[in-house]
């Protein structure tokens, strides 16, 4: 998810940039609703890394998208619709 890029996780996750450098080098652990935010996050961006490649997932998560309502998936993402993003990244990588 490194390609994606700070600016967008710190996006998704409603944080600055700062605070997304201090939780890549602190040893502290997410809590539980950051972890899962996180780990959702990585699973629909390898996803769609996996169909194609970390270019278009980044395109991916910075565009509109039709089926999340002309919303980019960071922007559903940081309002804790994970599972419609989820849904998104399906529809994408199986081409319907």
């Amino acid at each position: 998810m490194n390609s994606l890029g700070k600016k967008a996780v710190a996006a998704i996750f409603g944080k600055d940039v700062r605070t997304i450098d201090r939780w890549l080098k602190s040893p502290t652990r997410l809590d539980m609703d950051n972890e899962r935010l996180l780990r959702d996050s990585f699973q629909i961006y390898s996803l769609i890394e996996e169909a194609d490649d970390a270019h278009v997932a980044r395109a991916w998560f910075l565009g509109m998208n039709p089926n999340l309502g002309d919303h980019s998936p960071i922007e559903v993402l940081a309002e804790g619709r994970a599972r419609e993003v989820v849904a998104a990244a399906r529809v994408f990588v199986n081409g319907a």
